[in-house]
């Protein structure tokens, strides 16, 4: 691989980006390219020795329904697995809708409106309602639902596994540089399709680019370029 093709790094936010590049200098990763979405990535790899990748990124105006085709399936099938459907069977369901029926309303209406006269605990009136709830842990999963129409429409794309895809056909070593911290179920939801070694953590606040450089360098052989 030659020497004077420069290090690529993907990343769409100014102060993470700097903070790349103090590491690169560091480390004697010179000379760098730093691309801000996925069409500027896609032009630079061919003239890459070596990619450091953020995992969400812009497409820099390509259109979205290739990517979000390929990566909708993978959230989709994340939410029955992180967030499993209630059983409206179960014991403590059925017995406060046969109270509730008393009242002549829903299991919902008596745990909004009756539930608290009886002096229930919080506790047991959270134990009720995520029961009656259409999935397990319902309010993270109603956000979850927010992950997944972001994929749908385009706006947040993991496409730093379609870099380190393309990466590995021109056998370009690539890491990828995120964090749970701030991705959490967007990122859990497509690990598996990363098939390139992963940061996802944060340092000091901000992206772990150190020591996202030190294992690029061990699969570039562990030589400064």
């Amino acid at each position: 691989m030659s020497l004077d093709k420069q290090i690529l790094v993907v990343e769409d936010r100014a102060e993470e980006a700097k903070v790349a590049e103090i590491v690169l200098r560091e480390k004697g990763l010179i000379p760098y390219f730093i691309a801000n979405n996925l069409k500027d990535a896609l032009t630079a790899i061919p003239n890459s020795r070596a990619i450091l990748t953020d995992l969400f990124f812009p497409l820099g105006g390509i259109p979205h329904e290739e990517y979000s085709k390929r990566f909708l399936p993978h959230y989709e099938a994340f939410a029955d697995i992180r967030y499993k459907k209630n059983d409206r069977n179960n014991p403590l369901v059925r017995a406060v809708e046969q109270v509730s029926g008393l009242f002549g309303i829903t299991a919902e209406q008596y745990v909004e409106k009756i539930a608290p006269l009886f002096n229930h605990s919080k506790k047991e009136i959270d134990m009720i309602t995520n029961a009656l709830a259409e999935r397990e842990n319902f309010d993270k999963y109603q956000k979850y639902l927010g992950v997944i129409e972001s994929v749908r429409n385009g706006t947040n794309l993991p496409l730093g596994i379609i870099v380190a895809e393309e990466a590995r056909k021109l056998g370009i070593p690539t890491v990828i540089v995120t964090s749970t911290n701030h991705h959490d179920d967007a990122f859990e939801a497509v690990r598996s399709l990363a098939k390139v070694q992963y940061v996802d953590h944060f340092v000091n606040g901000r992206k772990a680019w150190k020591y996202g450089a030190e294992l690029l360098m061990q699969e570039m052989g562990g030589a400064s370029r």
